[in-house]
């Protein structure tokens, strides 16, 4: 559980610089599956509280995009927290399944627990205070951001390489 060797897709690499601004746009992506049909939930929790984008399963978008565009993340514990990290945006995860819960804790991502657990006011909450203070979403992004560096593909590569030699 390294964070060196987080390997990113192709459009999340050297991104430029982002800006936050006062926007409350928060992307929801709970993943290719969504077993614990997150993504249902944080719509009814959330769609009035502020300009919200769902991208459910199967769903083709450009998710650099969208994470660029939005204020913060709400997500599963999963691969698009480092995906997040690395669009510089702010994000929340909520782990889908028991196996999530025990994956590797980003810095600046706020985790609020398994799905099980986690209470719909602490969503509502954790999302409120977010959005509600611009300085907490730039140092929760920065955070995260400068726990990547793009470059965990290469390591895994001359780490593999050294094993064949």
């Amino acid at each position: 559980k390294d964070l060196r060797y987080a390997v990113l897709r192709e459009e999340f690499l050297c991104l430029p610089e982002r800006t936050h601004n006062g926007e409350r746009r928060v992307l929801a992506t709970f993943g290719g599956t969504d077993p614990a049909n997150l993504s249902e939930r944080v719509t009814d929790l959330l769609h009035e509280e502020c300009e919200l984008q769902v991208i459910r399963p199967g769903e083709a978008v450009s998710m650099a995009r969208a994470m660029r565009e939005a204020s913060l993340v709400i997500t599963s514990q999963g691969r698009t927290v480092l995906e997040a990290a690395a669009c510089g945006c702010p994000c929340l995860s909520i782990s889908a399944n028991e196996r999530e819960s025990r994956h590797i804790r980003l810095p600046g991502v706020t985790y609020l627990g398994l799905f099980s657990t986690v209470s719909d006011a602490t969503i509502r909450q954790a999302v409120k205070a977010t959005l509600d203070s611009p300085a907490l979403r730039e140092e929760k992004a920065a955070t995260a951001r400068a726990a990547l560096d793009d470059r965990g593909c290469d390591r895994l590569v001359r780490a593999i390489e050294g094993l064949l030699l």
